[in-house]
C-alpha cells in the first residue's frame, strides 16, 4: 500500500526475505554462465562464431527468471490493485523500459565476448566484474538523476564507500594476473 510506504509503516521483514531469495536466485544466473564454455564449443562445431556463440545460453539462463518474475509481478499487481499505474505516461515509461532492455542485453553480449577473450578464467573473473560495474553504473545514474536526494549523509557515505570497495575489488582482480 502506497500510504503505508509513505508513512514508513511498511513491514520490511517480508521484503528482506524476498530480497534474499531473489539474490540467491540471481546467483544462479552466474552459475548458469558457467555453461558458456560448453555451449560455445558446441555451437562452434556448427560453424557459429566463437565470440557470439556464448550468447546463446542467455535464453536458457534468463528464461526461467523471466517466467517467475512475471508471475510474481502479476501477483503483486493484482494483490495491491496497482494495474492503473501503467496508464501514467505510457510512451515515456515504455520507451525507457525498451531502452533498459537494449542496454541489458547489450551488456550481456559484451560480457559473452569478454568471457571468450579472457579464456579459461573468463567466467570466474568476468561475472563478478560484470555485476560490480552494473551496480556501480546503476548507482551513479541514480545519483545523477536525483534518486538519492533527501537521503541522509550517512546513507550517501555508505553508498560511496560500498562503490569504492567494489571498484577496488575489480582493480585487484584485474591486477591478479599481472606480473610486476
Amino acid at each position: 500500500d502506497i500510504k503505508k510506504v509513505a508513512k514508513n509503516e511498511y513491514v520490511w521483514g517480508g521484503s528482506v526475505c524476498e530480497s534474499i531469495l531473489l539474490y540467491d536466485l540471481h546467483c544462479l544466473v552466474g552459475a548458469g554462465s558457467l555453461c558458456l564454455p560448453t555451449t560455445r564449443v558446441s555451437l562452434c562445431s556448427y560453424k557459429a562464431s566463437g565470440l557470439n556463440a556464448a550468447n546463446a545460453v542467455w535464453v536458457l539462463v534468463v528464461g526461467g527468471g523471466f517466467v517467475s518474475n512475471t508471475v510474481y509481478c502479476v501477483y503483486l499487481l493484482c494483490k495491491n490493485q496497482t494495474w492503473g499505474h501503467f496508464k501514467e505516461d505510457v510512451f515515456r515509461n515504455g520507451s525507457l523500459a525498451a531502452l533498459m532492455g537494449v542496454f541489458w542485453f547489450g551488456g550481456n553480449v559484451v560480457y559473452g565476448i569478454g568471457v571468450d577473450m579472457i579464456g579459461s578464467l573468463g567466467t570466474v573473473l568476468g561475472w563478478p566484474t560484470f555485476m560490480s560495474f552494473m551496480v556501480i553504473a546503476a548507482n551513479v545514474v541514480a545519483a545523477v538523476t536525483g534518486e538519492w536526494k533527501g537521503t541522509s549523509t550517512k546513507s550517501k557515505t555508505l553508498l560511496a564507500v560500498g562503490l569504492f570497495i567494489l571498484f577496488i575489488a575489480v582493480v585487484v582482480s584485474a591486477l591478479g594476473g599481472v606480473n610486476f
